[in-house]
């Protein structure tokens, strides 16, 4: 089995128990809150995403999905090899204006992308509850 059929395999695993699909469209947190052409990293309007796009701490969104129940976006999953400091704070900053749950582990056997090498990062809706 090559290492994409792996990882997919692991992704359906653990998905269809949920009731996840994975997004065939474009991965990007903000879908989360409706929006679907602009993302926090692009919009000038948002304050905390330009200042860290600016600082060159967008590189957190490595390896991400995006994930459909009842036909609506409930979790956004980045799963990057390392999260500074500066990534973590910019993550809670984003979830806290996008009002949005946000967990982050460090690597471990749960780790979708890569199990023990992958960070986690977890952003869901208010009423979706993610299950590792």
């Amino acid at each position: 089995m090559t290492e994409r059929e792996q990882i997919m395999r692991r992704y359906t695993e653990w998905s269809e128990p949920q009731g996840l699909k994975i997004s065939k469209g474009w991965h990007s947190p903000v879908r989360l809150i409706g929006k679907h052409r602009s993302s926090y990293i692009d919009d000038p309007t948002s304050r905390i995403a330009l200042e860290c796009y600016q600082a060159g701490i967008s590189r957190w969104q490595d390896h991400s999905s995006l994930w459909i129940a009842n036909r609506k976006p409930v979790l956004y999953l980045a799963e990057p090899y390392h999260i500074s400091d500066d990534h973590a704070e910019y993550i809670h900053a984003l979830a806290t204006e996008m009002d949005v749950h946000i967990e982050i582990h460090e690597p471990d056997d749960k780790s979708l992308w890569n199990p023990d090498t992958s960070w986690t990062v977890a952003m869901s809706v208010r009423d979706f509850k993610y299950a590792r």
